[in-house]
């Protein structure tokens, strides 16, 4: 009998989009699990005499979409950055390694394959050409462990078939926790209650007579927010302003475990309001940007002991 608790996801870099790579990069995983097959089926619309309901139905697309949670980790993790932010991070350094992920990159193609549960067996789901839509890292004290949240759509290649269920093998994992992390913003550090940095690839789909079709069609977007107590009006003033700062969130684990997101963000949110008896409270959001290049508005270092990100 298999339950959830012997489940796993793995992933791999696909070196042609949509051809599937034997997935090696596994991960532990939050339940739920969001990423699973889908298919469309479209009734007939004719008109047959005698006939109220539709006479006939047929298969239409299929495809695997749906987000899937992981706890932000140090080693392994790159893959998933290659496939949000930059598919060709500029790598220094030896053991510990430096990964540099820079916003405005082409995006990275996966394949995934996970195992479904059932009272007989694990059955092995797998998918190829997944490429994420939007991705989320979010982390306060309640969690503890900072959570990486991807929404996914690909091709499903098959259910319970062929390729077989690949043997899981993990890395020894650092873990990041939000006692570790350091808000920076303009060059001074904020205590906070949470964080969220977010993202969107710009990532569209079509569904044509060959399968589904995976393609950038917007502008990627590079965010998030904060929540702390309200101690003066600096980050209101920016807001007024329409001020631009560095704008900095950095988990450190030791010297050969660190992520840093970081770039030149303005703040569009809107301004604290006295909604208690107690403290004040506000949440402060930001925009990365920059017109003088991609890169100088966002990027992210992984810094880990993985030789590839």
């Amino acid at each position: 009998m298999a339950i959830g608790l012997d489940s796993q996801i793995g992933y791999a870099v696909e070196g042609t989009p949509g051809t599937y790579e034997t997935v090696t990069r596994f991960l532990e995983f939050r339940t739920p699990l969001g990423l699973s097959p889908r298919q469309r089926y479209q009734e007939s619309q004719g008109i047959r005499a005698g006939r109220k309901l539709a006479s006939g139905v047929s298969l239409a697309e299929s495809w695997v979409e749906g987000p899937v949670t992981h706890e932000l980790v140090a080693e392994s993790i790159g893959i998933l950055f290659e496939a949000c932010i930059d598919s060709s991070p500029t790598t220094t350094g030896s053991d510990p390694y430096e990964h540099v992920f820079e916003a405005g990159a082409d995006l990275a193609s996966l394949s995934a394959q996970w195992a479904l549960p059932s009272t007989s067996a694990l059955h092995p789901v797998t998918a190829a050409g997944l490429r994420a839509r939007s991705w989320e890292i979010t982390n306060d004290a309640s969690g503890v462990h900072p959570l990486l949240t991807i929404d996914w759509i690909g091709e499903l290649i098959d259910v319970d078939g062929t390729p077989s269920l690949a043997s899981a093998s993990y890395a020894d994992f650092t873990r990041f926790v939000f006692q570790q992390l350091v808000i920076d913003v303009g060059g001074s550090e904020i205590c906070v209650d949470n964080v969220t940095l977010n993202g969107t690839t710009g990532i569209a789909s079509e569904f044509k007579n060959c399968g589904v079709s995976i393609f950038r069609n917007e502008r990627p977007t590079f965010g998030g927010s904060f929540e702390n107590d309200l101690a003066n009006l600096t980050q209101l003033g920016r807001h007024l302003a329409g001020t631009q700062v560095a704008v900095s969130a950095t988990w450190t684990n030791g010297s050969s475990a660190i992520l840093e997101a970081s770039g030149t963000a303005y703040f569009p949110g809107e301004a604290p309001t006295i909604d208690s008896f107690g403290k004040t409270k506000e949440t402060v959001e930001f925009v990365f940007f920059d017109d003088a290049a991609d890169a100088d508005a966002f990027s992210l270092t992984l810094t880990n002991g993985d030789s590839a990100a």
